[in-house]
């Protein structure tokens, strides 16, 4: 058997009509079975705009502190609402039906609402009617925050807390809330009144909170408004007008701002021939879905939704993916996929099948480290071959999702390719699933030349315990290539060299081991230089890290006030002894004794200075590390700058130090930020080009579970910031330690990090951030769902570059010029409402719903204008 679409091995009508959805508390349920709910499979869009206040008769704009609240996204297509639109772009969405209440009200993020800046949002359920004469009763019901329009096969059913005629356009505002929904007359608490998601205001303030949920009750649906087969319910809610009251005070902390727009609950139910769509099918199942989307076992496809094959948007020598994702109600086994070639349209040429990889996202819960693993677990490893079986997860289902990747060769002709993935699995026939590439005419760099910076750590520790083989053996040097080779794929620029023991990522050697020969010691650089090989051979160095300061060795106490660590003294390195191969710490001289430092470092510093320049390294060979700029005491800069008088720091503080100097002796020469704040409005003639800067890189990344579309958005978020691209993050600091080895000031990692409590940089820990960008594979490092939504950020982010360099340089006519820009300008918006750019940005903004929404709110048509506008600057500059 061979089909293109969803496959359901099941009578769809027998099986739909036989089911009952749940019965609800409370009140006895209206007559009829419930055929749609807020937990139905619905496609969703959602605009996002700057709040409005209600000032007098008129509104006015209010962006709150900063503009922090500050957003501008498209309204949807004029024809949305019909039955025969296309909504298979549209993200997928449905809102759990078990839930707290506070849920409902709106907050933003405590709760996992949108924040004040959803202005729209659009909905497309679908039902199935056998007969529409056959139908006896249909009846919907809706609590919503804001106004509600309902349509049915594009006709409106209802609405209310809208204007009562006239058209309903995408920016109108729903009827104004009462302030006291907004505001308490108790005590104030954090300086206002507003009612917020914490100090008990929930149930303190029920009352006035059951005030922002506004209902249409049951109203009776004509039946001459059906048709046979599949039928489209739309509902469309609009916002209210801000009360204003917070908004002004709000940035970073969000407790108060609410979302005046959102869904409650909805019910339609009905008596006759309608089949309900509130649960998944039997059987088996494949279909294409977003590839931002991550895998889970919740997913399941609808025959109501049309066939979509996967589609897929490039450029010339870039690499980019689609996905299909095979779930069943059942455990499943077999599973078996084949990719073919992809075939020019106008017959100029081929992308060859070898081109074409198959990876399969297989779950692994430790990855998820100190993050609350999601119930259905966190699939986000992808392996070259699937597992034997597709397990059921306990109320949900069993899924295996498939990553297609295909390699665009650099000569690939620009146009459309169509080919096909074959997919099986034991009760799944062989089923085809289109696979359409378009390829746009601009040729992407090499990694090793991308403009973008990646500064991704490798952890020799942690892959040596991973796979269980001696620290620097041969089996270690295979095991750790393959963390390179991924590094390679993303540019990375960065390396760091441990010169001595004990460090915060975990190290439990120095790279450089000290030899002693009589009275005297000598250096013996073979991992030091084997390691560099490694990095130099995938990748082009930028900055090498001489991990050369560690916190035990002495800092500077909050407050300025010097103090010496409870144990600290010198730093520690490694004693080798090549006779026996055993190793042991070696504490040398301290800061406060600095002749005896100059003597011990001195020899060792000149030599590595003579390699670096060897290897044309001398300009990226920076010292570091630090937690914080005030916390190394004057001392050690004083001691280890004339070691290296050219070198610069590395410094890793919470705040942005560029321009900076240790001191006024070692210049700032690479800065790992852990904040970030919003990237400026792009109306506000304000713009930020991050690959300008020569030291700036955004060090907070985000939690292994954090939505895909986050880490897609992450890279172009730090340039629009004015970072040059993401550092401090982990590749391969694996979960190996486990959860009864934590310590006090470690935020529970599991991890290498900081695994010595004398070197614990607190907040600062990689455990805050991406600890793991990668997984263990069984020959070492494999990609996950995360670095592959990475690379592909970073891929548009060379585009974007690419445009801008030519922007800058002004090569462009006027005409020319104003269209890229506000292609630039439509991803910059886009970025401010994914939250991309703010550690609590993203809740604020959105939360969960923009994350959902991001996957298809025209993403794949960004991306395509993207790469058009730089194949038509291309072309321009020829």
């Amino acid at each position: 058997m061979s089909a293109s679409g969803p496959v359901f091995l099941c009578a769809w009508f027998g099986f739909l009509l036989g089911a009952q959805a749940p019965a609800g508390e409370g009140a006895p349920a209206p007559a009829g079975q419930v055929i749609l709910d807020e937990a139905s499979p619905w496609r969703m869009f959602a605009a996002w705009s700057s709040p409005v206040v209600r000032s007098g008769a008129e509104f006015k704009e209010d962006r709150g502190s900063g503009g922090y609240f500050g957003a501008r996204t498209a309204p949807p297509p004029a024809d949305w609402a019909q039955p025969d639109f296309f909504d298979g772009p549209w993200s997928r969405w449905s809102w759990a039906r078990s839930r707290p209440r506070e849920h409902d009200y709106g907050f933003a993020p405590a709760w996992g609402a949108p924040g004040p800046t959803l202005s729209l949002l659009c909905l497309r359920g679908k039902f199935a009617v056998e007969d529409p004469a056959g139908v006896r009763k249909l009846t919907l019901a809706l609590a919503y925050r804001g106004g509600a329009v309902v349509y049915v096969n594009g006709q409106e059913l209802a609405r209310a807390n809208l204007p009562k005629e006239g058209k309903i356009e995408p920016g109108t505002l729903a009827e104004d809330y009462p302030p006291e929904v907004f505001i308490h007359d108790g005590p104030a608490e954090r300086g206002s009144h507003c009612i917020v998601a914490e100090f008990g205001h929930p149930a303190k303030f029920k009352a006035q909170l059951e005030k922002r949920i506004r209902r249409i009750e049951s109203v009776a649906i004509d039946a001459k408004l059906l048709r046979k087969g599949t039928n489209v319910l739309a509902v469309e809610i609009h916002r209210a007008p801000y009360f204003g009251n917070g908004l002004a005070m709000e940035s970073m902390n969000h407790e108060s701002v609410w979302s005046t727009c959102g869904l409650v609950s909805l019910e339609l139910r009905a008596e006759g021939a309608v089949a309900p769509n509130t649960s998944r099918p039997a059987g088996l199942q494949v279909w294409a879905t977003n590839e931002m989307r991550r895998p889970s076992p919740l997913d399941y496809g609808t025959p109501l939704e049309k066939a979509e094959p996967v589609s897929i948007i490039g450029c010339q020598n870039g690499t980019f993916n689609g996905k299909v994702l095979i779930s069943s109600d059942k455990a499943f086994s077999g599973v078996k996929a084949q990719a073919g070639e992809l075939k020019h349209h106008d017959g100029k040429g081929a992308i060859p099948a070898a081109a074409v990889r198959l990876f399969y996202t297989v779950r692994d819960d430790k990855l998820a480290l100190r993050y609350p693993v999601p119930k259905e677990g966190f699939w986000d490893s992808l392996a070259d071959e699937p597992p034997a079986k597709a397990e059921l997860v306990a109320g949900s289902g069993a899924a295996q999702a498939i990553l297609l990747r295909v390699q665009v060769p650099a000569d690939a002709a620009p146009g459309d390719y169509s080919g096909k993935l074959t997919v099986s699995a034991d009760g799944l026939a062989a089923t085809d699933v289109p696979v359409q590439l378009r390829v746009i005419g601009w040729k992407l760099p090499d990694p090793r030349d991308f403009a973008t910076h990646m500064g991704v750590i490798q952890s020799p520790d942690s892959v040596a315990m991973q796979y269980k083989v001696p620290a620097w053996s041969e089996e270690h040097w295979k095991f750790m290539e393959e963390t390179f080779k991924l590094l390679g794929e993303l540019g990375n620029k960065y390396v760091v060299v441990p010169i001595i023991a004990r460090t915060n990522f975990g190290n439990e050697q120095s790279m450089i081991r000290w030899v002693k020969e009589g009275e005297v010691y000598k250096y013996d650089f073979t991992i030091f230089d084997r390691y560099l090989d490694l990095a130099q051979k995938h990748q082009k160095v930028d900055v090498v890290c001489l991990y050369a300061w560690e916190k035990y060795a002495g800092q500077f106490a909050l407050g300025g006030r010097g103090e010496d660590l409870p144990g600290g003294g010198g730093l520690k390195v490694t004693r080798y002894d090549p006779g026996t191969g055993k190793t042991e710490d070696l504490e040398g001289p301290k800061f406060s004794a600095p002749e005896e430092f100059k003597a011990f470092w001195a020899p060792v510093y000149k030599e590595i200075e003579a390699r670096m320049a060897k290897r044309g390294l001398t300009d990226a060979t920076m010292l570091g590390m630090n937690s914080e700029l005030a916390r190394v005491r004057k001392e050690a800069i004083v001691a280890l700058q004339p070691l290296l008088p050219k070198a610069k720091w590395v410094a890793n503080p919470h705040a942005d130090c560029r321009g900076g100097s240790m001191y006024g002796l070692i210049p700032i020469g690479y800065n790992t930020q852990y904040y970030m704040n919003m990237c400026p409005p792009p109306d506000s003639g304000k713009r930020y080009y991050g690959w300008q800067s020569k030291t700036g890189y955004y060090g907070r990344s985000r939690g292994p579970t954090a939505p895909l579309s986050l880490w897609r958005a992450s890279v172009e978020a730090a340039l629009v910031h004015d970072t040059a691209g993401l550092g401090r993050i982990g590749a391969d600091f694996w979960p190996l330690l486990g959860r009864d080895s934590l310590r006090p000031g470690i935020k529970h990692s599991m991890t290498i990090g900081a695994r010595y409590p004398e070197s614990c940089w607190d907040q600062l820990n990689l455990d805050r951030g991406t600890e793991a960008l990668f997984a263990p594979g069984p020959s070492g490092a494999v990609r996950t769902e995360r670095s592959e939504q990475i690379r592909q950020g970073i891929q548009e982010c060379e585009a974007r570059i690419f445009i801008e360099k030519a922007l800058l340089a002004k090569k462009l006519d006027p005409e020319q010029a104003k269209k890229c820009q506000e292609v630039l300008d439509q991803r910059t918006w886009h970025i401010r409402g994914l939250g991309a750019c703010g550690g609590a940005g993203g809740a604020a903004l959105g939360g969960p719903m923009i994350n959902v929404w991001y996957e298809g709110a025209g993403s794949a048509g960004m991306a395509e204008k993207l790469f058009s506008a730089a194949a038509e600057v291309a072309a321009k500059s020829r």
